[in-house]
């Protein structure tokens, strides 16, 4: 497959997320977290129902005993505590504490504030975040049989 386009979006994404995660890491260590335990404190929206471990292992592609040791870190921290989950009360959920709501509110401040997207005009914005959004619904939809992952030739 030879597409330059693609091959610059990939590029592009991969150096805004670097330069976003630079960025932000002397507010990490300020709060005292990591970026991955900062990506599960954004996944964890206090306006909406607890999610489930299962859940947010789900969002965040990792597996159960990554996710365990994530929360583990804030449950020390006190920023998040296990509860039941309210649908399936065999499963846990995660909840912010108030520590754990301002934390996030933070994160998601200063990511706004730092990203290099804020330079584009509100139209652009829109479209970006379309775009985006498409391709990641596209990509969970798709199967990953005849993945290109699973056939790229390592001999290059």
């Amino acid at each position: 497959m030879d597409d330059g386009f693609l091959a610059r979006a990939v590029r592009a994404n991969h150096e805004l997320f670097l330069l976003t995660s630079d960025r932000m890491a002397a507010t990490f260590a300020e709060l005292d977290i990591t970026s991955s335990t900062a990506s599960l404190l954004l996944e964890i929206d206090p306006e909406q129902e607890p999610p489930t471990m299962k859940a947010l292992a789900g969002r965040l592609y990792c597996n159960a005993p990554n996710l365990t040791f994530l929360i583990d870190q804030l449950v020390a921290r006190g920023m998040v505590e296990r509860v039941r989950a309210t649908k399936d009360r065999r499963q846990r959920a995660a909840v912010l504490t108030g520590k754990g709501e301002h934390t996030r509110a933070t994160l998601m401040d200063v990511a706004l504030a730092i990203s290099p997207l804020r330079h584009l005009t509100t139209e652009e914005r829109t479209a970006v975040a379309s775009i985006l959004e498409g391709a990641l619904t596209r990509a969970k939809a798709s199967s990953t049989e005849g993945d290109p992952l699973t056939t790229v030739d390592s001999t290059r």
